[in-house]
């Protein structure tokens, strides 16, 4: 049984790990990771102003996720981040991939928008951009 908590500020080496090693998983040129560091790179900050949830099983942590509110439109460029919910991270450690555990964090980040009073669409962003591929 997989069980889904809050993540806290005892876990966000671990988070900061999982979300480097799954990065790697697609195989991205290593000079990339140099960018990407304080994006991948979990803090006691980023705990605060995102939600982040872990899954794992007897102490484990296995994988998380974390969405954030815009509560304003951004515009960088030409394009244009729409105000509302918005998911930012959705890790899991290698070794996890393929078992059904990305399924559960999902459904949870469903649940977790809606209890908050958000639409979610990031699903069908998700389709647009596996077409595109």
């Amino acid at each position: 049984m997989y069980l889904i908590n809050y993540a806290d500020k005892s876990c966000i080496n671990r988070l900061t790990e999982i979300a480097f090693s799954a990065k790697r998983f697609w195989n991205y040129p290593e000079e990339y990771y140099d960018i990407w560091k304080n994006e991948l790179t979990i803090t006691e900050d980023y705990l605060k102003n995102n939600v982040v949830k872990t899954i794992g099983t007897k102490g484990i942590i296995m994988g998380f996720y974390s969405f954030c509110y815009i509560d304003k439109e951004i515009h960088v460029g030409d394009i244009i981040v729409d105000s509302g919910f918005w998911l930012d991270h959705m890790f899991l450690e290698k070794k996890y991939i393929g078992k059904g555990l990305g399924k559960i964090m999902f459904n949870d980040l469903v649940v977790e928008v809606k209890n908050k009073g958000g639409i979610f669409l990031i699903f069908l962003l998700i389709l647009l951009q596996k077409d595109f591929m």
